[in-house]
């Protein structure tokens, strides 16, 4: 195993593996390896899940207790509050209702134990139940988002704002420095979205769309509080629902769109808006990336466009004729499409920035179903494919070595196992088969490195009930490589 993946099996101990190279959840408690080296057990523990890719876990507890740890050295920093069916956890934060009516949140910073409430925050409660869409923002910062509160049961079929002035929180890295801005937004175009980034000298910088036409982008310093900018409906040419694709040039200026238009907006000087025009109505943005969809207005198959920012140049992309956006990642340089469907399936992988096929698999044999598991970064892809029969096939998109192949599976005594699952570790790795009986009988586990000929090794009778994830303490930082992922480029498909 690569020490910057570790599986949590729901078991006892490995013989086959070494105990610094795995965590298992068991009768006796629970047992993890620590980044310093260590390992770590909490006799009363019964399931741990790590907190998106950072060094924080949540450990649950056989009495129903909930602690944070801190996977570099097992310290535990805070209790959670009580479990709720209606509690949220994003980034470093829980919410939680205060009370049964709902119209009083509880929010937790899961590193220190802070604590606030949106009573505090806002002077008030709210009139009627409500629930927060929290969005963490920036996943290379998960302490940074926004936070916006609508009314649960609107019977509108839209969540719609709370009856209150405001019911917008902006949390710039912690709960101390937290506010609220006196701007709804995302109804009158579109629904709730936002983006942020922290620059170079430590400034958090928030983006988001208002419900207000006078200003339906507003950037704010998420440190001081100050608004940076503001943009009007009119500035943009906005058509219906507004998308932010993200920062460009260490947050001086920002990408946009809305219909068939692309703005690029300088914040150092409002009066500067330059605008794209596509050749169809933009429907879909891949959130983080600089990949924007688009089709035609009759619907037509899609065809893919490169937009270069600085030169207003278009390139176009015709061996991406035909696919659709599959998934992505807001920090990563790979997004991975797909077409086709049914027993055929075609997925490739590129490099968002340049429009690079980086790896491609044509017409898989893949059934009528099909299971993804991606990298955290999507750099390789693991695929599953059931033909309805016992026997299921697999394949693997590797961005690294920019190879696609057939996934031999794990022989056991000449025969393959019926009903296997193929699946990725975080860091792309380790690849993982799991068989699963159909009348209930044993799941057995077999792992290999990433690796076009397998090297299985058989873990018996387990499954994988979790990953922990450690990234390289060498990896490139991911505030510069949010900058290089839009490098004021914009993909679209028309």
């Amino acid at each position: 195993f690569q020490a910057n993946a570790v599986p949590v099996f729901s078991s006892g101990p490995v013989d086959e593996l070494s105990p610094d190279r795995y965590g298992a959840v068991s009768d006796e408690g629970l047992t993890i390896p620590l980044r310093n080296g260590e390992v770590f057990s909490l006799p009363d523990a019964v399931r741990v899940s790590q907190v998106l890719h950072t060094g924080i876990a949540i450990v649950d507890y056989a009495n129903g207790d909930r602690t944070s740890i801190d996977l570099d050295t097992g310290e535990t920093l805070t209790d959670l509050y009580p479990p709720s069916d209606n509690e949220r956890i994003v980034g470093v934060y829980q919410f939680t209702p205060a009370n049964d009516d709902m119209t009083d949140w509880r929010i937790l910073d899961l590193r220190t134990g802070d604590e606030t409430s949106t009573e505090h925050l806002f002077g008030t409660t709210f009139d009627m139940h409500d629930d927060p869409i929290a969005i963490a923002v920036d996943l290379a910062h998960p302490s940074t988002m926004l936070a916006q509160f609508v009314e649960a049961n609107s019977g509108t079929g839209q969540p719609e704002p709370v009856s209150i002035e405001s019911s917008t929180l902006l949390i710039p890295g912690s709960l101390e420095d937290a506010t609220f801005t006196d701007q709804n937004h995302g109804y009158a175009f579109g629904l709730p979205q936002a983006v942020a980034l922290e620059t170079r000298d430590g400034t958090t910088m928030f983006a988001y769309v208002t419900d207000m036409p006078d200003a339906v982008i507003r950037v704010e310093n998420g440190s001081s509080g100050e608004t940076v900018a503001t943009f009007t409906a009119g500035d943009i040419d906005a058509e219906g629902q507004v998308h932010i694709a993200g920062f460009v040039d260490n947050g001086t200026s920002l990408v946009v769109w809305s219909g068939s238009t692309v703005s690029l907006l300088e914040l150092d000087d409002q009066a500067t808006v330059t605008r794209f025009e596509t050749n169809g109505d933009t429907i879909q943005h891949i959130l983080g990336t600089s990949v924007i969809l688009t089709s035609s207005r009759e619907g037509a198959s899609a065809m893919w466009n490169h937009l270069d920012l600085e030169s207003g140049e278009w390139t176009e992309f015709p061996e991406l004729d035909g696919f659709q956006p599959d998934r992505s990642q807001p920090q990563s340089p790979w997004v991975t499409l797909r077409a086709g469907g049914g027993p055929s399936l075609s997925m490739v992988i590129i490099n968002d920035v340049t429009g690079e096929i980086v790896a491609r698999l044509d017409d898989a044999n893949l059934g009528m179903s099909t299971a993804v598991s991606p990298a955290h970064d999507f750099s390789a892809l693991a695929i599953t494919g059931n033909t309805g029969e016992a026997e299921t096939t697999g394949y693997m998109l590797d961005a690294t070595s920019g190879e696609s192949w057939q996934i031999a599976p794990p022989d056991t005594n000449g025969s393959v196992p019926d009903g296997i699952f193929y699946s990725i570790s975080p860091d792309g790795a380790l690849l993982v088969a799991t068989s699963h009986d159909p009348q209930g009988g044993d799941i057995e586990t077999w792992v290999s490195p990433v690796q076009p000929e397998p090297e299985w090794t058989s873990i018996g009778p387990r499954s994988i009930d979790t990953w922990l994830y450690f990234p390289d303490d060498n990896s490139q930082d991911q505030t510069e490589v949010s900058g290089r992922i839009l490098d004021c480029r914009v993909f679209l498909a028309t």
